[in-house]
């Protein structure tokens, strides 16, 4: 989902957030895209904005995020974004500051 709001983002060359707002039932949008999913809980950063050539606008902290499971909170990813607006998940049990 936040590779296609990436996409989008150079598509129409506007800029696109992507929201991390799990509880959120908003629905997506041509400039909003919104990541629903009563399983994840994310940590650090609420959203990520895409510019008109793919790079982010807001880097997150630490250039990354933390993602857990809700009913089992060892079981993590690392979602590590660049000022590029490429990605990449790390499956890990300690999240981002380990």
């Amino acid at each position: 989902m936040m590779n296609e709001a990436r996409q989008q983002a150079i598509r129409i060359k506007r800029n696109v957030t992507f929201h991390f707002n799990t509880k959120n039932q908003e629905k997506n949008s041509l400039t909003y895209f919104y990541m629903n999913s009563d399983y994840l809980t994310v940590k650090n950063v609420p959203a990520i904005q895409f510019d008109m050539l793919g790079r982010v606008k807001y880097e997150p902290s630490l250039k990354c995020i933390d993602i857990a499971h809700t009913s089992n909170s060892n079981y993590r990813i690392k979602l590590e974004v660049s000022p590029l607006g490429e990605f990449s998940l790390l499956e890990s049990d300690q999240g981002c500051f380990a």
